[in-house]
């Protein structure tokens, strides 16, 4: 048997954890920039902060042109198909022109840079056993419990009388209702358990950072900047997840497992813009402060998704074979969303000519991420336009709310300079968690969002620390040769879909029915290695 299904949609609003994976960023830019942690908001000068706080670019007295590369490894992992665990990675190109102070003492900086905010490069694998539980059985149990209302139960595989408008049939849903899922003798649909699962999932792409800035300086005490960011997103996943199917070999069940394989790809654009001051509060004193606040990235994305679904054969021992089903489903649609504010507080200061240091904190609530979906399109008769107007997609931001939480990012630099020529780095970058601990998947959300889902599974993400280190050389006056490692280390917990348990109503002497999805524990563990060439003018 096979069933084939493709959809082509205007603006949808995404599911909750594929916009969080978007959201996040890594700690990348020059290697000073990631020699210091990032923590260079209050000090300026350097072109990395032009994105965070744009006066870090008033700082500048001087031009530079400045270029960064280097080697990205994630450890603890094995090779995934055509994904190594070591990838070289162009990070970050960009200049700073800087005027001379007019009569009043003010300089004004112009500034581009491009940098690499989210290297998309990861190998993940977790492994569980399942207790008569499975992928197949949450969506027999959003049925049985009413959450989808509109599958005939008359007949046996399949309906095909479904409601396209009823969001929380999933393409994993339509993949069992259509190939597998029979009708029970309670006028309930049946399910297959499952005694464990394995998952697999290789990512790949990046997202792109192109920032323009203008800042000025006055009399060197008021540092003002700002900057407006276009994103260039270009993200690839290949996920593969196996149930092993949990049975007597009997015709009840005639399954060994199943299959699923799904490849996504997520290009598009966001923009957003920066505001930032920095200023010295004490006359003749190096100690300066910093503030920033950043606007959301408004994302406008285009999603396609290639989801194969199969349920392998089993062979009993007196060699019957059993069929085997496989479902093709595949969609390309626009899907916006809006990243939330952040803001930032540093300060900072030099101790003569050797020592300069960096604390800040910044805060960003990734409860308020607004997914969007489309309103009806308006026609104006007066110029015959056709206009699109988009608005929260409000039972998908439900969903955000229980899985999302606001984020705390702490951030410690130190520069020390024996002699003038060399620099030595280190620093410390703590991002708390971005999931909340009891967040999950909503597989019930009437929402165009998880209607075009094609997973289940989700990971709770928790804290992630960085520790960096780095050396600076200054060599023929003008040029400048940067080096840094940055370690990140970030756990999580995964779940293959979301624990669902519901009692039938109609029968007050009935018992609970659960699916519980077992968790397994991933990590995501990186090494970086980072070299900037730069030129002073």
């Amino acid at each position: 048997m096979f069933g084939a299904a493709m959809m082509a949609l205007p603006t949808m609003a995404q599911e909750t954890y594929q916009m969080a994976q978007l959201e996040t960023q890594d700690l990348n830019g020059t290697a000073r920039y990631v020699g210091m942690s990032g923590a260079m908001n209050a000090l300026g000068a350097d072109i990395s902060t032009i994105g965070s706080n744009p006066a870090g670019i008033g700082i500048f007295r001087h031009g530079q042109l400045t270029f960064s590369g280097g080697l990205l490894r994630q450890n603890g992992v094995e090779k995934v198909g055509k994904q190594h665990k070591m990838n070289p990675s162009f990070d970050q190109l960009g200049f700073v022109y800087s005027t001379k102070p007019n009569y009043s003492g003010t300089r004004v900086s112009f500034a581009f840079n491009y940098h690499k905010s989210r290297n998309f490069s990861q190998i993940l694998s977790a492994a569980a056993g399942l207790n008569r539980a499975s992928q197949n059985k949450l969506t027999s149990m959003k049925f049985n419990s009413g959450v989808i209302g509109s599958y005939n139960k008359e007949g046996n595989n399949g309906a095909g009388s479904f409601n396209e408008y009823e969001y929380a049939i999933t393409s994993v849903d339509r993949a069992y209702i259509d190939e597998l899922l029979k009708s029970d003798t309670d006028n309930g649909v049946d399910w297959y358990d499952a005694n464990q699962y394995a998952w697999w999932q290789e990512n790949h792409g990046f997202i792109s950072n192109f920032d323009f800035n203008i800042s000025a300086s006055f009399n060197d005490r008021v540092f003002l900047g700002a900057t407006i960011g276009v994103k260039d997103v270009h993200y690839h996943t290949d996920m593969r997840y196996m149930e092993a199917m949990d049975f007597s070999p009997n015709d009840a069940n005639p399954l060994g497992s199943i299959f699923q394989e799904e490849v996504e790809k997520i290009t598009g654009t966001g923009v957003d813009f920066s505001l930032g001051a920095i200023f010295l509060p004490i006359e003749g004193s190096p100690f300066r402060i910093g503030a920033w606040l950043k606007s959301p990235t408004f994302y406008d994305l285009d999603n396609r998704v290639d989801m194969e679904m199969k349920g392998a054969p089993y062979i009993n021992s007196a060699a019957s074979v059993y069929n085997g089903f496989m479902s093709h489903r595949f969609s390309d649609y626009n899907f916006k969303f809006n990243t939330p504010w952040k803001f930032g507080l540093a300060m900072g200061s030099t101790i003569g000519n050797q020592f300069a240091f960096d604390v800040e904190y910044e805060f960003a609530d990734y409860n308020s991420t607004d997914a969007r979906q489309d309103n009806n399109d308006y026609y104006d008769y007066y110029y015959g336009d056709v206009y699109s107007t988009t608005s929260s997609d409000k039972e998908m931001n439900r969903s955000v709310k229980q899985a999302l939480k606001g984020v705390s990012t702490f951030r410690v630099g130190f520069e020390y300079k024996p002699v003038p020529e060399l620099a030595f780095r280190m620093g410390y970058n703590y991002v708390s968690p971005m999931y909340d601990k009891y967040g999950f998947r909503d597989p019930t959300l009437q929402a165009r969002g998880n209607n075009l889902s094609a997973r289940t599974d989700f990971t709770n993400w928790r804290e992630t620390n960085r520790v960096t280190a780095g050396l600076g050389y200054k060599f023929a006056k003008k040029w400048n040769l940067d080096l840094a490692y940055q370690f990140a280390s970030t756990r999580g917990e995964f779940f293959p879909f979301a624990t669902y348990t519901y009692h039938d109503r109609t029968d007050p002497n009935a018992a609970n029915y659960d699916n519980i999805g077992t968790s397994a524990r991933v990590k995501d563990i990186r090494s970086q290695f980072l070299m900037t060439l730069g030129y002073s003018f």
